[in-house]
């Protein structure tokens, strides 16, 4: 085992705070792509395309969009909208700032984001 290439250095504050949330799939999923364009680069921050991130981890791009408006809320990610070709300037925040506000408004979206199957997540298969 000579390259560490298929490895991601992943901050572990962050991985073991996100055990303690519940967050949808989707959520999910935007915060591990923002840390592997970050975190997995050295970066503090990366500028990310909503529609190149959708693409990336399935979903419709609206729907990518409103959790990423969730996570903003929640304290958990920071985007820059100044406006660029690359997309919008991401990072995760500290735990130690998400903590407060996600505690605070206890708030998870439940907005369906819909899968680019067509399938809804599993705990909204009654809603539509």
């Amino acid at each position: 085992m000579g390259s560490t290439d298929n490895f991601v250095k992943f901050p572990t504050d962050v991985l073991e705070a996100l055990y303690a949330r519940k967050l949808s799939p989707i959520h999910y999923q935007i915060i591990l792509y923002v840390v592997r364009k970050t975190n997995g680069f050295q970066k503090p921050h990366d500028y990310i395309a909503v529609s190149k991130m959708a693409d990336d981890i399935g979903r419709y791009r609206q729907g990518v969009s409103a959790a990423v408006r969730d996570l903003e809320a929640m304290g958990m990610l920071e985007v820059d909208r100044k406006w660029s070709r690359k997309g919008h300037e991401m990072r995760v925040k500290p735990v130690k700032d998400w903590e407060q506000t996600v505690l605070k408004s206890g708030h998870v979206s439940n907005s369906g984001h819909v899968l680019k199957t067509g399938r809804q997540p599993s705990q909204n298969q009654d809603a539509n």
